[in-house]
């Protein structure tokens, strides 16, 4: 029990990132042809990765509050704290064969914390904004509310994913240029906060597989055209930093290696199969899926094996 206590003591928060990788992981695998990628039990073991860090941080809410309300004070990690909510959502869909109409009950109440988190966050770091605080990462709780219309149709609650979408591209549309107006005229911060940069991935790729999701087959190409070529110049921009940001030491924003290419890799695959469902080949596309899915995975795992040897070391002593 002493080192349970010590393992979730050692535990990161913004290990949130990564647990919401793994909680989407399972979806990108579903999407892939191969058979070991498709195979069940890979599903079910990101999905059952994600719950185990879920329950870390869960018991990190008891055993250590003041580390939860510190977090809940700073902007940087305030930012990413709605990844909680958004991997309860997440959850809500994996374990909904198991808990049936419960499941939906879990999705609403994460809803309900993801709305709450983001108004808190607005109050706190928004309307009493200081430009020397803002991140990149602060824009992700509002791309959360996006998340809402990734898992909707799980639900048949398409309408509200609808609604859930706009909602979350307006919010996004409007925070990134505030993050990106500190990031181009005030570039300096501290070595930690810079690999948030590399949330930038992330904010267009949720709202595009959101839109994807809800609207299915009255999706406008316009639009879906649009939010893939906004995504994919954020997602190279992430991309050219990555090899930099590998080379520096451990960090617990080292979260900001996963979910950013996860969701940009699970966006591209549901264009993909959108235009296969119009009967559309685009060649070009289906390598791209599979290398953005291929760098997406081994980020991921990468990340969580740095985050491991970081609580053993930190738990021994």
């Amino acid at each position: 029990m002493r080192m349970l206590k010590r393992i979730v003591q050692s535990t990161p928060i913004p290990i949130s990132g990564v647990m919401l990788s793994f909680s989407a992981l399972d979806t990108l695998f579903q999407s892939l042809e191969h058979p070991v990628a498709s195979y069940g039990p890979v599903k079910y073991i990101c999905g059952s990765i994600a719950f185990l860090i879920f329950l870390v941080l869960t018991a990190k809410l008891f055993l250590c509050p003041a580390q939860v309300r510190g977090a809940m004070d700073k902007g940087n990690q305030a930012a990413i704290l709605p990844t909680y909510s958004m991997t309860l959502m997440n959850l809500s869909v994996f374990f909904k064969p198991f808990l049936g109409s419960i499941s939906f009950g879990v999705w609403i109440v994460a809803i309900a914390l993801h709305l709450a988190l983001v108004i808190r966050f607005t109050w706190h770091f928004l309307v009493k904004l200081r430009w020397d605080e803002v991140f990149i990462s602060y824009v992700v709780g509002y791309a959360g509310i996006a998340n809402i219309a990734i898992t909707s149709p799980a639900y048949g609650m398409q309408p509200l994913g609808k609604l859930a979408f706009w909602l979350g591209f307006c919010c996004v549309s409007i925070v990134l240029i505030i993050a990106l107006r500190r990031q181009i005229r005030l570039p300096e911060m501290a070595e930690a906060d810079q690999f948030l940069f590399l949330v930038i991935a992330s904010p267009m790729s949720v709202c595009l597989t959101g839109y994807v999701k809800a609207y299915g087959a009255g999706i406008s190409y316009p639009l879906l055209l649009g939010l893939f070529g906004i995504a994919t110049i954020f997602y190279v921009t992430a991309l050219i930093q990555v090899p930099k940001f590998l080379k520096r030491s451990f960090y617990p924003s080292y979260a900001s290696f996963t979910f950013p290419f996860v969701i940009s890799a699970i966006g591209v695959r549901d264009i993909l199969s959108y235009f296969t469902s119009q009967h559309i080949v685009f060649r070009m596309l289906e390598v791209l899926a599979s290398v953005e899915s291929l760098i997406a995975i081994l980020l991921v795992l990468y990340t969580i094996l740095r985050y491991i040897r970081h609580i053993r070391q930190a738990v021994r002593f």
